[in-house]
């Protein structure tokens, strides 16, 4: 099922109450729209993978705030309530996929059970469930080249239901690797007991959303490591740990992927696009640039702007 925006879960819509009911049972569907501007309440959701292109949409759950833009993805798990927010100069293109209740569980069960069970038994009789790590994930080659096939194909509005069902399916499995890469990851961290490194692995990818949807405001190691319940010290050797950067530095790198999406994507003046990611002066803002990038943020933009 392919629906063009956003569906309405107030009480007087009709169709999403018979349609995207949790009591009914969500159905595997995609949701491809173009907004501007958006406020989408909090709901329930189904498993879901949660994308945006050009652009950037702020998600809010249970207080937590996630920024996904065309650098990540954000996974949420079946039943969970979360909310939307896109405040933008330019059309923002949303990708979210949903997932039926108990989809997972039996793509997992094909995956994992003997080849000759499943001759004897093809339909489940104990599902076995699945819970994904709700964070981003950066986009990668295990997932993002099917998410872009599936945007591809919507966008070409040629195939049809048979066609998208598969890809549910192989996206799916697709999910099921990156969950096994995540619990590679965990298994890295220092720690005796396992319980102990999931918990620091949940912890500092906390912090790093938070990072994220505060990349454009002072962040403080002492904020950061106090976001995820860590002393700064112990916070700062994992957070490298984990993903390789300190957290200056993994702050210092959104805020010029940040910066080379509006240069490419607006006209703002250089100096402000420098204050709206975080920099207070434009002069040492152009030379960061330039050290990372090797060309000026000017001449980053005449290139992509003119299609280069």
């Amino acid at each position: 099922m392919i629906i063009r925006g956003f569906p309405d879960f107030s009480a007087q819509s009709r169709t999403a109450l018979e349609d995207f009911s949790p009591a009914l049972g969500w159905p595997n569907a995609v949701i491809h729209a173009r907004n501007k501007e958006l406020y989408y309440p909090e709901h329930e959701g189904p498993l879901s993978i949660l994308c945006n292109f050009r652009g950037e949409a702020e998600y809010h759950v249970r207080g937590r705030s996630f920024a996904v833009n065309d650098s990540s993805y954000l996974l949420l798990n079946d039943g969970q309530r979360f909310s939307n927010i896109i405040h933008s100069e330019t059309d923002v293109e949303s990708l979210h996929i949903w997932f039926e209740s108990g989809f997972a569980g039996r793509i997992l069960r094909d995956l994992v059970t003997p080849a000759d069970r499943l001759l004897d038994e093809p339909e489940p009789v104990n599902q076995q469930p699945i819970q994904f790590l709700e964070k981003t994930y950066p986009h990668g080659g295990t997932l993002t080249p099917m998410l872009l096939q599936i945007r591809a194909g919507i966008a070409s509005e040629l195939p049809g239901p048979g066609w998208l069902e598969e890809q549910f399916h192989l996206l799916l499995e697709r999910l099921v690797d990156v969950h096994r890469g995540v619990r590679t990851e965990i298994d890295r961290l220092p720690a005796v007991r396992r319980s102990t490194r999931v918990e620091l692995y949940r912890r500092l990818h906390i912090a790093r959303d938070f990072i994220d949807s505060r990349a454009g405001s002072p962040v403080m190691l002492n904020e950061m490591a106090r976001t995820a319940c860590l002393s700064p010290f112990h916070f700062l050797r994992l957070f490298k740990q984990i993903f390789g950067l300190t957290p200056h530095q993994y702050l210092t790198a959104r805020r010029l992927e940040m910066a080379r999406r509006m240069l490419a994507g607006t006209t703002l003046p250089v100096s402000q696009i420098c204050y709206n990611v975080g920099f207070s002066s434009p002069a040492s803002f152009s030379g960061l640039f330039r050290r990372h990038m090797g060309i000026s943020p000017d001449a980053f933009r005449r290139e992509h702007q003119s299609g280069d």
